[in-house]
């Protein structure tokens, strides 16, 4: 049967187009016809994949006869994908091969940002002005075809939106996408179910010949959009052939090998002040554990290539992962990462969260993990030191390396009823260092859960009640103690806090009465909501001040239960011969009852972390709950108040004393040289 005229048009063009296509690729004609200016590249002129030859591969799957239909790009920050990927990728298209693109952004003032800044230079230096002007005319139409968010050219237009925003795309139809800063979108469309379906299916009348690509710094491993998209991918990875043995290797950040048990990886030393020992920046390689420095990556780079290393979900499906630790000279080498990596880690046993994180997503191109978790006090239970309930360890913690005592403070819960009234408090003494020093827990009252009312005395809550009163006791008891060191030095408690979750006026009254005391002690109250979802990687403060009270605090409770819950993890042993991590708690010996594994440490697995879910299944924070309604926490919860306690006290006595630099180490030494 003759072919109709249509299917040798269709023939000739797929001919014309292969021919076309095999005399330039993306990567070839940026070479030919980019320029780089000095505002917009620290590397001016020409453009020249040589500098990032990892970046050649990926940008020429936008070839039209490349297999590639979908793409997923997980990486570090600034390692040149959108030079090299990006805006080279929507040159090569409106100068080659037109169609209507979205290009996205994290929110629509950087998706402005990149067409004014990037895509306007790249048209201009590229010699691609010529082509940008409105597809239709009409009599006294003014449109220039050239906006903010949109660039038209004849047979397309490039938009410019926000991912945030990417449901207004749907009265849109689109060949090519890049989807850049995708992870944005994910907190962005709860309701939308699969984020990626919803995106292609303005797609649809393309499916043949579209171009879609999504493209992300990763962040939160529970929220990751752009990690799934990777693993739905072929997973490729760059290997460069090592300067010692020829093998391709992967760049990996310093690790364990699992067979050999030998570091491998970015290597570096430490000195004795936990400082970089610069000189010793480099990397063992895997295979064959040998030692090269940073000066051979530039030929490495030139010689690798890309392998992949999974299935991908659909044949069409390419996934790039690409980290920090690849990027050429001229960039963070691997100095800089190993200094800051040393600063995530400060001492044995502390590690800033935050900055982890921002390691692992922006340096490694790896999602964070929040972890879920109910606190193990085995390590905790072994933290006893010897010293008596009651006795504040002021020799002990000199020994210890954790300098001088310099305050106590009191944490209390209230339970039971109004007239079955039972406050559990702890007394912790606190270091020079942070690390802390429990000096009593215990209760005051009668009430106990498994017991009736009935034929045994009772105490309260009403202030105005002069007989078993359960405030005045813990007042007169706890608060008002004078606590002996065993140097023989007095010490008192300068701040206490009172939950006030429970018999809150009660406990308002209690701490308005305790400002008017012969000898005033500081006594605020403490408020926080327990069912407030903590959002994944929120960095915020651990307290506020009410504007309901003058002397009422407003807590991040699950902010503080992650730090006790952190804290409860640290390792450390009076013979290991290096100090204790700062935070680190150390406890009396059980006596009478206190401080046992029973009445005391088992409190501190009373509660975990419970996540909170989207619709669409995806975790956006958590919330600490306890594991059973019944279960006692009340320790647990003093121990949380803790450490804010302490930072309330310190705040508001260097403002009053109108002292700049607001600190735990400047209080400690003005408490020093007063002798207080």
């Amino acid at each position: 049967m003759q072919e109709s005229n249509t299917e040798l048009l269709l023939q000739f063009a797929r001919d014309y187009f292969k021919t076309k296509i095999s005399q330039e690729l993306p990567s070839e004609w940026a070479e030919k016809n980019r320029i780089l200016t000095p505002d917009v590249s620290a590397f001016p002129g020409k453009v020249s994949y040589d500098r990032f030859p990892y970046w050649k591969e990926p940008v020429n799957t936008l070839s039209p006869d490349h297999p590639m239909r979908l793409l997923s790009i997980m990486g570090g920050a600034q390692i040149g994908k959108s030079t090299n990927f990006i805006e080279t990728g929507i040159g090569y298209i409106i100068k080659n091969y037109p169609g209507n693109i979205i290009l996205t952004s994290a929110d629509k003032e950087l998706s402005e940002g990149q067409m004014v800044k990037k895509i306007d230079q790249m048209i201009e230096h590229s010699g691609l002005r010529g082509f940008i002007r409105p597809n239709t005319i009409k009599k006294n139409n003014k449109r220039t075809g050239d906006t903010n968010n949109m660039k038209e050219f004849p047979g397309g237009s490039l938009m410019a939106q926000s991912i945030k925003a990417v449901d207004k795309i749907r009265q849109n139809s689109f060949r090519y996408g890049f989807f850049d800063d995708f992870e944005a979108a994910v907190r962005a469309e709860k309701q939308a179910g699969d984020i990626i379906d919803l995106v292609l299916m303005r797609f649809n009348s393309f499916k043949d010949l579209m171009k879609v690509c999504f493209i992300s710094t990763p962040e939160i491993k529970q929220n990751s959009l752009i990690e799934p998209a990777f693993m739905m991918g072929d997973q490729r990875y760059y290997f460069m052939p090592c300067p010692l043995c020829g093998s391709y290797i992967d760049l990996k950040w310093y690790q364990i090998d699992e067979e050999t048990k030998e570091q491998v990886g970015v290597y570096f030393e430490k000195d004795d002040k936990g400082h970089l020992i610069e000189s010793s920046v480099g990397y063992i390689c895997q295979e064959c554990k040998g030692f090269f420095k940073e000066n051979h990556k530039k030929e490495m780079l030139i010689n690798g290539i890309w392998k992949p290393t999974a299935e991908p979900s659909r044949p069409d499906w390419y996934s790039y992962h690409i980290s920090g630790l690849y990027s050429p000279p001229g960039f963070f080498d691997w100095t800089h990462h190993a200094m800051q990596w040393i600063k995530i880690f400060p001492a044995a046993g502390i590690v800033k969260k935050r900055n982890l994180q921002v390691f692992l997503n922006l340096v490694l191109g790896q999602t964070y993990e929040e972890q879920g978790k109910a606190p193990k006090i085995s390590q905790l239970a072994t933290n006893t030191r010897g010293y008596t309930i009651g006795t504040i360890p002021d020799t002990l913690s000199e020994q210890d390396g954790n300098g001088k005592i310099i305050m106590l403070t009191c944490s209390c819960d209230l339970n039971g009823k109004i007239d079955d009234a039972r406050i559990d408090y702890e007394v912790v003494a606190h270091s020079e260092t942070g690390c802390t020093y429990s000096i009593d827990a215990g209760s005051i009252g009668t009430f106990h859960r498994k017991l009736s009312q009935e034929n045994r005395e009772l105490w309260t809550y009403r202030n105005n009640e002069r007989i078993n009163n359960a405030f005045d006791f813990f007042k007169k008891q706890i608060l008002q103690k004078v606590y002996k060191g065993a140097s023989g030095k007095n010490y008192t408690i300068m701040i206490s806090g009172i939950d006030t979750g429970n018999f809150t006026q009660y406990a308002y009254i209690f701490i308005d009465v305790m400002q008017y005391e012969p000898v005033p002690l500081m006594t605020i109250g403490l408020k926080g909501d327990t069912n407030k979802v903590r959002k994944l990687g929120a960095d915020t403060d651990f307290y506020k001040k009410s504007r309901e009270r003058e002397n009422l605090f407003l807590f991040e409770v699950n902010q503080l239960k992650d730090l006790i819950a952190d804290r409860i993890e640290f390792v450390w042993s009076d013979d290991s011969g290096i100090s204790q991590p700062v935070g680190f708690m150390n406890f009396p010996d059980p006596a009478d009852g206190k401080y046992s594994y029973k009445n005391y440490f088992k409190q501190f697995e009373s509660e975990h972390k419970v996540p909170k879910l989207n619709a669409d299944g995806s975790e956006v924070g958590y919330t600490w709950k306890k594991k059973h309604s019944t279960v006692d926490n009340h320790f647990w919860d003093c121990a949380v108040y803790t450490p804010a306690l302490r930072d309330i006290f310190v705040d508001y006595f260097l403002k009053a004393s109108k002292v700049q630099d607001v600190s735990w180490g400047k209080f400690c030494d003005i408490i020093k040289k007063s002798g207080i």
